[in-house]
């Protein structure tokens, strides 16, 4: 009786086989890709989950450090702006300073430099003249 069913179902299978082929590769590739995608999904999870985290705390970090970059350029960039205006005003109050001892000396000069009068009887300034002027220089 198993020989006889067992014969049968061969007989069957080999009848079936046109159509069997078709469908179990159809039936295959479905399963491949199913399983590919599903595969690909848990992948990109799984790299969602592992990189994307560290990458988002390395840009915050960036972020970070570029603020902090900033103030600290801004504070240093105040710190020169002030040094810078301090010596201007400095040196305007020498420029008046020094445009008061013309003005004490006698006749105002249309030149920048005063240094022609020292050859012509009058001696040349110096700051050991006026003691108050030395302590301004500098």
């Amino acid at each position: 009786m198993k020989r006889l069913v067992q014969t049968v179902v061969r007989a069957a299978w080999r009848a079936m086989s046109p159509i069997r082929v078709p469908l179990t590769r159809r039936f295959h590739d479905e399963l491949v890709r199913a399983g590919v995608a599903a595969l690909a999904q848990a992948e990109a999870v799984a790299v969602h989950e592992r990189v994307l985290p560290p990458l988002y705390w390395g840009f915050e970090a960036q972020i970070a450090a570029t603020h902090q970059s900033a103030r600290a350029l801004s504070a240093d960039t105040s710190l020169v702006l002030n040094s810078v205006v301090r010596e201007l005003a400095r040196l305007q109050m020498q420029v008046e300073i020094l445009q008061q001892i013309v003005q004490e000396n006698g006749r105002a000069h249309a030149g920048l430099s005063i240094v022609g009068e020292a050859g012509q009887g009058r001696e040349a300034f110096t700051p050991r003249d006026r003691p108050e002027e030395r302590m301004r220089v500098g």
